[in-house]
This record gives C-alpha cells, structure tokens and sequence, in this order.
C-alpha cells in the first residue's frame, strides 16, 4: 500500500495476481481459474490484506460450490467509481430465492449439506462488511444449476 498516512492505496491487479497464483496451487481436478486484467487500472481504497481476504473467500467459494469442476474465472475492469471485480463459475448455483440472504451472518443455501459443501455461512458476510467498509460494494448474478457471478467494486482513494 502507498500514499499519505490515513490514506490506503492498493494496487488491485497485483493482489488479484497473488490471490489467484495461490489458489492455483491447490485446485482440485477438473477445475481450471483463469484471471483477466485490463493492462491500466486505477488503485483501489483498500488496506492490501482486507482486499486479499475479499478476494480469496470469493475465489475459494467459487471453486467449493463447482463440485463437478468446470471453469472458475476472475476478471477485473474499470467500475464506475474504482476497480471491479467479477468472480465466475459454473457450479450450483443460487436459487432466486436466497440470493438477497447470502450475504448474511451464517447463512447456508444448503443447511443440511445435501451437496457436501461446508462451511460456516461467515464468508460472503465477511466480504459485505469489509465491501462496506471499504465504501464498496458486492452483488451476485446467479442461476441454480448453472453457476454464480460475484461482483465486487471498490472506489478509487480519494483525490488531495
């Protein structure tokens, strides 16, 4: 991170970079990550170890409710006010239902492990709150069956 004291700057695609390395070392088979990154981006306001953490619990999920494999990708682009990132799969899926829930304190789409996914349901909690505090903000685009997208945007530092 740089810039004055008080004032957080990250570099958003070298910590994308690392996360995603990291999670390629451990990727069980069948599932391939791929990371899409435009050559310029802006610096994010972001302490470098909070966004990491957004970064690898979106990446993990991704790849935890793709049982059947298949292909998880990241992609950052220029959002409106910062850096957005789009974490993809083709796993489960959400139904329409739950996808406003899944961003509260321990909730499980799938309570009874029915398809053998755990967790403890502060994940995607943990990612709000941090999106948050950030002055950001997180979403999901989802098809049961056919896989999740989740958006994350966080601003630029602020100009001065």
């Amino acid at each position: 991170a740089t810039g004055r004291p008080g004032q957080r700057s990250t570099h958003a695609a070298k910590v994308t970079e690392t996360v995603v390395a990291a999670a390629r070392t451990h990727l069980p088979e069948g599932i391939t990550l791929s990371l899409e990154t435009p050559k310029r981006l802006p610096p994010v306001a972001a302490d470098e170890q909070q966004l990491r953490q957004v970064l690898v619990n979106l990446v993990e999920n991704a790849v935890k409710y793709s049982p059947d494999g298949g292909p998880v990708a990241v992609k950052l682009s220029r959002g409106d006010r910062g850096v957005r990132w789009a974490v993809s799969d083709h796993g489960l899926g959400i139904p329409a239902s739950e996808r406003r829930r899944v961003f509260e304190k321990f909730y499980r789409v799938d309570p009874e492990l029915k398809t053998g996914v755990g967790g403890t349901g502060l994940g995607l909690y943990i990612c709000r709150r941090l999106a948050e505090q950030l002055g950001g903000c997180i979403w999901v685009n989802s098809r049961e069956g056919e896989g999740s997208m989740f958006f994350i945007e966080i601003p630029r530092p602020p100009r001065g």
